[in-house]
């Protein structure tokens, strides 16, 4: 069993500006201003400036809060930046090379727009000779409907049939166990919750945790047993 966390993979962040006590970035429509993100390591990620909101707003890194105006400089490894913020096309692209220091995103003409950046490494954590029980594979269908508050139906369907994937793996150590729980706890408490697993037949999915975790003891101190689910993405 493998799980490679958090996926390095092409991700666009639609920018948009906001006042919120001040102007302030905001990604996607998330509701959240200055929100901090995750990065990954050799991923690249792109900053789409194209909204007439960002006019006058260029986004730039550093490795000090608030850029240039924190008494910092603009980070430029691996950056490339297209356009002017506010036209069609505007963009700033960033490749984060491995070891990159935590970064931050800033307004290079006006302070106080930001926020953080972190810049997490490629971990890929990978259990050998762990007895797996061969896992269930539900199918969550086309279609789905969910019931709203007022009594109406909402209808979703999905490009592809996602699975859900019923788990019982077998760890050999405490430190195996240990390892397990860090990356739960980080998939499910951090922003970036996908990743990749890797099934004993060697095919790849990239998933997300579903619930929560369960952990057993089965010798004590040297044999534990999780079991979990795992919901496919894509």
């Amino acid at each position: 069993m493998i799980f490679k966390h958090p996926n390095a993979t092409a991700k666009t962040y639609t920018v948009k500006v906001v006042s919120d006590s001040g102007n302030k970035y905001r990604f996607n429509d998330s509701g959240i201003s200055a929100e901090t993100i995750n990065l990954t390591e050799t991923g690249t990620y792109t900053f789409d400036q194209s909204d007439s909101s960002n006019s006058g707003h260029p986004l730039r890194f550093s490795t000090t809060a608030d850029g240039t105006h924190g008494g910092g400089s603009e980070y430029t490894t691996g950056v490339t930046i297209t356009g002017t913020a506010g036209s069609s096309g505007a963009k700033t692209v960033i490749v984060v090379a491995s070891s990159a220091p935590t970064l931050y995103y800033y307004c290079s003409a006006h302070s106080g727009m930001g926020g953080q950046a972190n810049t997490l490494s490629v971990t890929t954590l990978t259990f050998t000779n762990n007895p797996e029980a061969p896992y269930s594979r539900e199918v969550i269908k086309h279609n789905s409907s969910v019931q709203m508050e007022d009594g109406s139906f909402f209808v979703y369907s999905r490009a592809v049939t996602n699975y859900r994937y019923v788990i019982s793996v077998v760890l050999n150590s405490e430190s195996e166990r240990d390892a397990l729980e860090t990356f739960y706890d980080t998939t499910v408490n951090g922003s970036e919750k996908e990743f990749t697993y890797v099934d004993p037949y060697s095919d790849e999915y990239t998933v997300r945790f579903e619930d929560q975790m369960k952990l057993s003891e089965i010798f004590k101190g040297k044999m534990y047993r999780a079991t979990f689910n795992l919901i496919q993405t894509v």
